[in-house]
């Protein structure tokens, strides 16, 4: 609706392949990488930036009065998220078929994932998107990123009628109620974690709906100052590697480091790289590698494990990732994209 925002769709798509590395590091190797190598494996860091994208992409039609009506809207956010989803599914199914229970002298991350029979109940769970990595150890954030879709546009209305910065008590009253939940009878649960990532959606959303201030303050700084103010921003995106503190106060602080950095790379001086051939490739299959990384991972550990040198069979999975995602995302992802568009039209007429 609103164009494509070049820059942000290949900083999804760097952020999706810290995910398939920091997999393939949680399989392959044990305790923390060394802070150097922490960049290219901060995939949980990166699932954050998923979710404060899509609160920054998903809220600007409400901002600038472009929101289509939410089954129109709906409607598109299944055939962007659910309908690939169930594809990539499908295939984790098959390879839990064949490789059901294997026991492999790896940690118990790998244990986590294809140690459950497939079954009608395994099957009404997953259509359901239930976030235990039974079949894919990176379908557990779709389940937020869905009920997120859902409820969304009612959050960002919520926003214009509290006033122009109800975004900020929004994130600080879902944090409190969070910490209420947990800390209540009831414990963790999949409820409490709802709440948790709808704070980053919503600083998204805040975040989009300041972006013009935003990046007027921007225009005005130096090249030098923006450059010092990326720097900090990716040193609190990657705060873990060099701080010790609770996964919470990590995270928030990521998530500052996020809205600092996508407001940063908008800017026409910061040349990062995120406008070349090849990280807006990787922004265009962004989705298909994370769904089906999991899926490659998995099959080749059961396959080859042992059997080749490891750094053969970390190209191997590179390399197998990337082809499998191009061909997922031409035969499923961007055929389901058209699809809702071509059902989105039709339901306007």
């Amino acid at each position: 609706m609103l164009g494509r925002v070049v820059q942000l769709d290949s900083l999804r798509g760097v952020a999706a392949m810290t995910v398939v590395w920091h997999h393939w590091w949680s399989a392959s190797a044990t305790g923390k990488p060394h802070w150097y190598l922490f960049p290219l494996v901060a995939g949980h860091q990166a699932v954050i930036l998923f979710f404060v994208l899509s609160g920054y992409v998903l809220s600007i039609p409400v901002w600038t009065k472009r929101q289509p009506g939410y089954g129109v809207y709906l409607i598109r956010r299944i055939s962007r998220i659910y309908l690939p989803y169930l594809a990539a599914a499908v295939l984790a199914g098959v390879g839990c078929y064949f490789f059901v229970g294997s026991k492999l002298p790896l940690g118990h991350w790998f244990y986590q994932t294809w140690q459950t029979p497939l079954s009608a109940g395994l099957i009404v769970q997953q259509v359901l998107m239930d976030p235990k990595p039974v079949l894919n150890t990176a379908f557990w954030s779709l389940r937020y990123e869905m009920e997120m879709s859902i409820i969304f546009p009612f959050l960002c209305l919520l926003m214009l009628r509290m006033g122009r910065y109800s975004g900020v008590a929004l994130v600080v009253a879902v944090r409190g109620a969070e910490y209420l939940y947990v800390h209540s009878r009831f414990g963790e649960n999949d409820f409490d974690k709802t709440l948790y990532y709808a704070m980053f959606f919503i600083a998204g959303a805040t975040l989009s709906r300041e972006r013009e201030s935003l990046k007027r303050l921007a225009d005005r700084a130096g090249t030098a100052l923006l450059w010092v103010t990326l720097a900090v921003a990716l040193l609190a995106y990657w705060n873990a590697a060099l701080v010790h503190m609770t996964e919470r106060a990590s995270d928030a602080v990521s998530m500052v480091g996020i809205c600092v950095l996508i407001i940063l790379i908008q800017d026409p001086r910061m040349h990062v790289g995120l406008k070349t051939a090849v990280a807006d490739y990787l922004g265009r299959i962004s989705y298909s590698l994370y769904l089906v990384h999991g899926t490659v991972l998995f099959t080749l550990l059961n396959l080859l494990w042992g059997k080749v040198p490891l750094v053969a069979l970390a190209l191997l999975y590179g390399a197998s990732t990337m082809v499998l995602a191009h061909v997922f995302c031409v035969l499923v992802e961007e055929p389901s994209l058209r699809a809702g568009k071509r059902v989105a039209l039709a339901s306007e007429k």
